[in-house]
């Protein structure tokens, strides 16, 4: 049966941004600020999704 392998044969573990931990922990930084940044709309959202049901529940209680 014939085989193919892929890649250059090594069998050293790939390390990301090619082994510089700088990049690597400067990637990191900027993956959690973008992570935070989406939090925060997710909860502004939310909180502006539940004040329109509070809204809604109020004018139909009202009966208008």
């Amino acid at each position: 049966m014939a085989v193919v392998r892929l890649g250059d044969g090594s069998r050293r573990p790939r390390r990301f941004m090619g082994g510089a931990p700088e990049a690597a922990a400067a990637v990191g930084v900027l993956v959690v600020e973008m992570y935070r940044r989406a939090l925060r709309r997710l909860r502004a959202c939310y909180a502006k999704a539940i004040r329109d049901v509070l809204e809604g529940a109020a004018l139909v209680d009202a009966g208008v």
